[in-house]
This record gives C-alpha cells, sequence and structure tokens, in this order.
C-alpha cells in the first residue's frame, strides 16, 4: 500500500534503504510513477548542499594583521590619493587652426 508523504520523509525513508515510489504530474496531465532510486542515479542530476566554510589559517591570520594596530588610517589613503590626482595634469586637446565644425 502505498501512503504520500513529505519529500523529506521520502528522504529518510530512502536513506534508510526503504523503497520509495515518486509520483508526479506530467505536462499533458497525466501521473508518473518512478522509483526514487532511479531518479536519484540519473547522471543529469546535480545536488548542491550548503557546507559550514572550512576554517582557513592563513586568511585568519591576513584578517588579523588588518586590523590590527599597524594598520593605515583611511585619512592617509584619501589625502594621498588627492595629492596624486592633483600632480597629475589633465591631457589637452589639440585644435586644428583654420578648422570649421561641419553643421
Amino acid at each position: 500500500m502505498l501512503v504520500e508523504k513529505s519529500s523529506k520523509e521520502a528522504l529518510e525513508y530512502y536513506i534508510k534503504g526503504k523503497p520509495v515510489t515518486a509520483l508526479w504530474i506530467g505536462e499533458d496531465g497525466g501521473m508518473n510513477a518512478m522509483p526514487l532510486s532511479d531518479i536519484l542515479d540519473r547522471p543529469e542530476n546535480h545536488f548542491l548542499v550548503d557546507v559550514p566554510a572550512v576554517v582557513n589559517p592563513d586568511f585568519e591570520q591576513a584578517v588579523q594583521e588588518m586590523t590590527g594596530t599597524d594598520q593605515v588610517d583611511p585619512e592617509e589613503i584619501i589625502q594621498a590619493v588627492y595629492e596624486t590626482q592633483e600632480s597629475i595634469t589633465p591631457p589637452q586637446r589639440s585644435r586644428r587652426k583654420g578648422w570649421k565644425k561641419k553643421r
């Protein structure tokens, strides 16, 4: 006898080794039934799982170095950018003598 279960319950049954039949309605309105094992074993299926991040000690050390007391003051960076921009002269456009704009 088949009993309707939620997807979570159906997967729990499948993991325990019990046979699970998946039933869905096709585009034509007809019902299709197939063993869940056949659906999950198809090579075109891809499953994405959210896993906890792995701690990277090098990254942690880099973050600690950046947030330490030897960190550069943001005001110093802004001042350096302004000084650099002031020392750069913008490009000049050359004008041809005797050249008239077309209308």
